[in-house]
């Protein structure tokens, strides 16, 4: 009897032990760690470089360069005098760690600053590395217009974004053109423009097709197109900077030309084909303002224009250059077409 009771304890204890067994906490040990980022830095900087005259009377006119306590880049030429070529030299160099990649430089000119007085500068289009600087020039060239005494200022800005940035800044749009040669026709005038462009051998799946453009003249000094003959053209954007650094007896290879050409072939308002014309060929062929309408539509590119991006629904010029130069017995004149992308 004694057996079954000691028996019988024996179970009701082990029952109430399992009843409160899940009250004891598991053992647990824990460690800390701390993790420290340190943010690369990010940016460019000019440094000076020589002035270069090439000239009659180089030894008159000196350059200097310097740096403000802005970091901009001051360039002061003295002395200077027309038919005289001016060659500015600079240098951008990283500040960060993180590789560069250079936009194009950009001009602010004044109205008093004839635009083909810059004739030509190099196209910051490459990556700026470490340990490394782009070595870029502006060349100056006055014309007999310049006034005796006077002082001309302008100024440029250079932008630049990472190396390996995800979602890049978007910049001027592009269009996808033939690099083949194909054909044109011209018809002056157009209903429309200075020049009725139809072109003709250009294959499927690009931003130009087969048809009738509105086309205008870019200069009014070379060379000369027969109305209805067959012309052998490539297309370039105007944007294309490799294409004026390439091609530089290109008229209008100066820095905001082509910008203020696409402003105003995309606010025409209710101005003449003639009109229109002469405010082109302001920017593309030296400058000639010829007053009256064609001179407030000069005026209003300029203070809009100089950084235009035609943008979505907006045209764009492209430029029609002939290959081969000579057709026909003749230099071909140069022409661009408006190109909706």
């Amino acid at each position: 009897m004694r057996s079954n009771k000691i028996g019988a304890i024996f179970i009701i204890s082990a029952m109430a032990l399992a009843g409160v067994g899940t009250s004891f906490a598991m053992w647990t040990a824990t460690i800390n760690s701390q993790e420290t980022v340190y943010v690369a830095t990010f940016g460019i900087a000019w440094s000076t470089g020589p002035v270069n005259v090439v000239g009659d009377q180089q030894g008159i006119i000196w350059g200097e360069e310097s740096i403000d306590a802005n970091g901009n880049l001051v360039v002061t030429i003295h002395n200077a005098y027309p038919c005289c070529d001016i060659y500015i030299n600079y240098d951008v160099h990283l500040t960060g760690q993180v590789w560069a990649i250079l936009n194009e430089i950009t001009f602010s000119i004044p109205r008093e600053f004839k635009p083909n007085w810059i004739v030509d500068y190099s196209h910051t289009d490459g990556v700026l590395v470490d340990g490394t600087a782009y070595n870029g020039w502006i060349h100056v060239h006055l014309d007999n217009d310049a006034v005796p005494g006077a002082t001309y200022t302008f100024t440029n800005q250079l932008t630049c974004h990472q190396y390996n940035e995800c979602n890049p800044p978007s910049g001027p749009k592009t269009l996808n053109l033939p690099t083949d040669v194909i054909h044109a026709v011209f018809y002056h005038y157009g209903p429309v423009s200075y020049w009725e462009t139809d072109l003709s051998g250009v294959p499927t799946g690009y931003d130009v097709h087969n048809g009738p453009y509105v086309g205008w003249c870019v200069d009014n000094h070379h060379g000369l197109i027969y109305p209805g003959l067959d012309y052998t053209i490539q297309l370039f954007s105007s944007y294309d900077a490799g294409f004026f650094l390439n091609h530089p007896g290109w008229s209008g290879n100066f820095p905001y030309s082509w910008p203020c050409v696409n402003w105003i072939i995309n606010h025409k308002d209710s101005y003449t084909i003639d009109q229109i014309q002469d405010a082109i060929w302001y920017y593309v062929d030296g400058g000639v303002d010829p007053g009256g309408p064609a001179h407030t539509l000069i005026i209003d590119a300029f203070n809009n224009g100089q950084n235009y991006v035609p943008q979505t629904g907006d045209n764009m010029a492209v430029l029609c250059f002939p290959n081969p130069n000579n057709q026909h017995g003749l230099d071909v004149q140069h022409t661009f077409i408006e190109v909706d992308p």
